[in-house]
């Protein structure tokens, strides 16, 4: 192969496998060479880092490779000794444990030490509550499944580094997971519905309820559960109110407007609309 290939060793949990593999791999150059095949003689050599051991000696690995990355689906179950596929224990399951956590922070501080980079892939990289957490320990690149990289990519774009680090800081020093988790997911459903609204407030945005009159903006509220649409009451709109439920477009209960003389439209209940709407002063 030619060009900007990376190879990464997985599963390596001790120096002697990482030498051993190196062994392996410069055998198989010396035998494109005397073949005469062209490849890159510039090729970055990684490993993954998915065992409790591995993440130990991450200082150690780190002076022999050009980039870790952790593999947090099999970190965290050799770490907590869990089944995640075994549905009597999966509860015990955490990527929010204080310990995997400080074990991805000494990955990532060990490969900063030697100037290289960490990533991290499995199902944590795409849990979006998962993200600023991630970002703030200092992982410099995620890898999801296709399907999950605008919602990635509009979060991290919306994330300030101070909030991801005061995050990652309260994390490396609570002892609670579902502590940590909860100011995890209130973190990251703050930024994507502001990243959300950003958007759906620029001129030309399309939204749910068609382009937005002349002066109006959509705004959340403080806690980030509800949000509504401000500045058209002149133009005879009344703005509703509604709870932000999800943080994905298209099944969020966004704001909308509805057209009246100034009069309230009638109440509604939860059971009127999934998203339970409530009325709004115009």
């Amino acid at each position: 192969a030619f060009g900007d290939l990376k190879i990464m060793y997985p599963m390596v949990s001790g120096m002697d496998e990482l030498d051993a593999a190196n062994v392996l791999l410069e055998k198989c150059r010396d035998q494109l060479r005397a073949e005469g095949v062209e490849f890159s003689e510039n090729l970055e050599i990684g490993v993954m880092i998915e065992t409790p051991s591995a993440a130990m000696i991450a200082d150690s690995l780190a002076r022999c490779v050009q980039f870790f990355s952790i593999g947090t689906n099999d970190l965290i179950q050799y770490s907590l000794a869990v089944d995640r596929l075994n549905e009597k224990i999966a509860h015990l399951y955490e990527p929010t444990h204080p310990g995997i956590l400080r074990l991805i922070k000494t990955t990532v501080d060990s490969g900063q030490a030697q100037k290289i980079w960490t990533g991290v892939c499995g199902e944590m990289a795409g849990e979006l509550a998962m993200v600023p957490l991630l970002i703030g320990l200092g992982v410099a690149e995620l890898s999801v499944v296709p399907s999950l990289v605008p919602r990635v990519k509009m979060l991290i774009r919306s994330i300030e580094m101070a909030q991801a680090r005061e995050l990652a800081e309260f994390a490396l020093n609570c002892d609670s997971p579902g502590e940590i988790l909860d100011r995890a997911e209130a973190l990251a459903k703050i930024q994507a519905i502001d990243a959300e609204l950003a958007a759906l407030n620029k001129p030309d945005a399309a939204s749910p309820w068609g382009p937005l009159p002349a002066g109006g903006t959509i705004e959340r509220s403080a806690d980030g559960k509800s949000a509504r649409v401000k500045g058209v009451a002149a133009l005879g709109y009344i703005a509703v109110s509604t709870p932000v439920a999800e943080t994905s477009r298209g099944g969020t209960g966004l704001p909308f407007l509805r057209k009246g003389k100034g009069e309230a439209p009638a109440a509604r209940t939860p059971s009127d609309d999934a998203s339970g709407l409530e009325e709004g002063p115009p």
